[in-house]
């Protein structure tokens, strides 16, 4: 078994809240401030401190781009606003976040204890791409459509062809 500060009372102890109660103490780790738990909770619980001071030295204002698939942080919503400029409410990747008006491809949230936001985001980036290459498939298919009823030369219908494959090739790399 391994120790971690309790998370009932966050390792003090007691919990003030219930001190009318036998002094506030904690009854989970019997007033210790030390819990015992499995290996999976200990690697968890170092995880999470490692991320905890990942936010404390960096911010916990999480800004993603969807261009450049770059991440950053700042300390305070005026901080990203002074950077960036102002913001609207909207929704990526499942997730609440606020849209820059200047810098539609930036996207801010509150960083709450993990990646999942910016893990969102990425797989978000990644439909668009693919949406985006489908919709160029599907005008090209139409291009070509419209060459062969037109009667069009054969080398302006072979190069459409060649520029459908090429496409498709390129979604599936995606």
């Amino acid at each position: 078994m391994y120790n971690i500060p309790c998370k009932k009372c966050s390792g003090k102890g007691v919990i003030p809240y219930f001190r009318h109660v036998n002094g506030g103490e904690c009854f989970t780790c019997n007033g210790s401030g030390i819990q015992e738990v499995s290996k999976d909770e200990y690697s968890t619980h170092l995880e999470n401190e490692k991320f905890r001071k990942q936010i404390e030295e960096k911010g916990n204002y999480v800004i993603y781009n969807t261009e450049n698939d770059t991440v950053e942080y700042f300390k305070t919503e005026k901080d990203a606003v002074s950077e960036y400029g102002n913001f609207y409410c909207g929704s990526y990747g499942g997730y609440s976040c606020r849209v820059f008006y200047k810098h539609k491809h930036i996207k801010m949230n509150v960083n709450r204890g993990g990646n999942d936001f910016i893990n969102a985001c990425r797989q978000q980036t990644l439909i668009d791409k693919q949406n985006k290459q489908k919709e160029r498939i599907k005008i090209l298919n139409g291009w070509l459509k419209k060459a062969i009823e037109n009667k069009k030369h054969a080398d302006e219908i072979q190069e459409l062809k060649i520029m459908i494959k090429e496409a498709e090739h390129k979604l599936q790399k995606i």
